[in-house]
């Protein structure tokens, strides 16, 4: 249902092995790469902020993120990427649009923990349906043509 975690980088085992290696008196270096889309996310800030085209838009855009950060209601940690594409699509639209977007992704958390939906709409909540209904119908049945009415106390 949803990916692997990425948990980026493991500072505290990097420091250990960075001590380790120094007290080994191995020759050692820490290089810091910089994000390769460093460049893209300034120009990103730069252009004009973007409108939606209608509420179709609005809703296909929240359910692509709705789908990707439904994992934070199970606390997992997301990859980078998927960070910085959210925050630079929510950077290049303007506020209205993005409060928009935003509000159609709660609506579809809410549905998600809320409401039925998800069950009754699935084959397994059709099957439960369809056999408290058969189930209903026969209790009616045995009851009607099974019981003997002479065995009961007429006062």
């Amino acid at each position: 249902m949803l990916q692997d975690p990425d948990p980026g980088p493991n500072y505290a085992k990097l420091m250990e092995e960075y001590d380790s290696k120094i007290e080994a008196k191995i020759p050692t270096e820490i290089i810091i790469i910089e994000e390769p889309d460093k460049q893209m996310q300034a120009k990103a800030r730069d252009t004009q902020m973007q409108k939606l085209k209608g509420d179709v838009e609005v809703v296909q855009r929240a359910y692509y993120y709705f789908n990707i950060f439904k994992g934070l209601i199970v606390d997992i940690i997301f990859s980078f990427k998927d960070r910085n594409e959210s925050r630079k699509f929510f950077h290049s639209i303007d506020a209205e649009d993005a409060l928009k977007v935003i509000e159609v992704e709660l609506n579809f958390i809410y549905e998600v923990l809320f409401t039925k939906a998800v069950v009754v709409h699935s084959v397994v909540g059709y099957v439960f349906r369809l056999l408290s209904f058969i189930l209903v119908v026969v209790a009616l049945a045995l009851f009607r043509f099974n019981v003997k009415k002479e065995t009961f106390d007429p006062a």
